[in-house]
């Protein structure tokens, strides 16, 4: 049976034990797996979208951001990488994007096709 994350007391575990705890490549199966296929995706996309990637917003190395633009005057979905700083950048998760970008171009196309 699995102790539910709320009942565990973190200030008694081990260091050891919180790292364990925390690390989602041994918790949850294929992980590896996973990853590589959503930095595959999101290369995909970074070569299909390159024109804006890379902005920089300060002086530090990751002191940027990307910018996929679906289309002039399209709607914006702003995405935050803010977790999990160490063991993960923005270039891996450029997928994010694939999902609403798609909906986009669909409407688009359904809006043109029906006459709107």
């Amino acid at each position: 049976m699995t102790t539910l994350f709320s009942a565990l007391d973190w200030r008694a575990m081990s260091q050891e034990a919180r790292d364990l705890g925390l690390n989602n490549g041994i918790a949850v199966p294929g992980s590896a797996e996973m990853v590589a296929g959503w930095e595959r995706r999101s290369g995909e996309m970074r070569k299909r979208y390159p024109d804006h990637l890379d902005l920089r917003y300060g002086p530090g190395e990751r002191n940027r951001i990307d910018f996929l633009k679906a289309a002039d005057n399209a709607p914006t979905l702003l995405f935050i990488h803010g977790g999990y700083w160490q063991a993960r950048a923005k270039e891996v998760f450029t997928i994010v994007a694939e999902g609403p970008m798609a909906h986009w171009h669909q409407c688009r196309a359904d809006r043109l096709h029906a006459g709107a």
